[in-house]
C-alpha cells in the first residue's frame, strides 16, 4: 500500500445530546442525521383504551338487555304456539276458499238459474209422496227460476208444490220442507257442513 493511499475505516458511531427531537439516539455524523427510533409506547394509554371499549360494550350490553330478553320471549311464545298458529291459519284458509265457492256459486245460479231447479228436482225425489211439499227461495231465485219450476216434476206426479219467497234461505240456495221430511238446501249450511267436516279431519 502506498503511502497516498489512506485505510478506510467504517464510521464512528458518537452519543449526541443536541439532536432532537429524539434525545440520546445513536447518529452517523458522516451520512448527516440521527438515526429513526420508534417512539416508546405509553402502556397507560394503551391499558386505558382497552378498558373504554371494555366499559362502552359493557354498558351498550345493559341497555339492550331488556330488548333481547323480550325477543327471547317472543321467540319462545312463538315456538310453543308453533302447531297452534299453523293450525289456525290452516282453518282460515279453508274458510277463504268456502267464502270463494260460495261466490262462484250464487255466481253459476245467477247466470243458470236451471241449476237450481235441478238441485230442486233431486231433493224432491227424496221426499216421501206427500201430497203438499214447500219449496222455500231467496225472492231473487224465486224470480229468476219463473216458469220453469212448472216443469219440475211430471203432471201426473199428483204433488202439489207450493213456492214461498224466503229471504232467509239465502241466494243459490233451497228448502224443501213436507210434514215429514225436510231437505235442508241452503248453501250457507252447505257450506259450514263442510268446514266442519273440515276441521275434524
Amino acid at each position: 500500500m502506498s503511502s497516498s493511499e489512506t485505510l478506510w475505516l467504517p464510521p464512528s458511531l458518537v452519543r449526541t445530546a443536541d439532536l432532537a427531537p429524539v434525545s440520546g439516539a445513536w447518529a452517523l455524523p458522516e451520512f448527516g442525521g440521527p438515526a429513526v427510533v420508534a417512539e416508546p409506547v405509553d402502556a397507560s394509554y394503551e391499558t386505558g383504551y382497552a378498558e373504554g371499549v371494555r366499559d362502552g360494550a359493557a354498558r351498550a350490553t345493559a341497555q339492550l338487555q331488556p330488548a333481547l330478553q323480550v325477543l327471547q320471549g317472543v321467540a319462545r311464545e312463538l315456538q310453543a304456539r308453533h302447531g297452534e298458529l299453523l293450525a289456525g291459519r290452516q282453518r282460515d284458509l279453508e274458510a277463504l276458499a268456502l267464502a270463494v265457492a260460495r261466490r262462484l256459486v250464487q255466481r253459476e245460479v245467477q247466470a243458470d238459474p236451471a241449476l237450481l231447479g235441478e238441485w230442486i228436482r233431486r231433493a224432491l225425489e227424496l221426499m216421501p209422496h206427500d201430497l203438499a211439499v214447500d219449496v222455500r227461495l231467496h225472492p231473487d231465485d224465486l224470480a229468476a227460476f219463473g216458469a220453469a219450476r212448472d216443469t219440475l216434476l211430471p203432471s201426473d206426479a199428483g204433488v202439489a208444490i207450493r213456492w214461498i219467497a224466503d229471504p232467509s234461505v239465502g241466494r243459490a240456495g233451497f228448502a224443501v220442507e213436507s210434514p215429514q221430511r225436510l231437505v235442508d238446501g241452503r248453501l250457507d249450511m252447505a257450506l259450514r257442513a263442510l268446514y266442519e267436516r273440515l276441521g275434524q279431519d
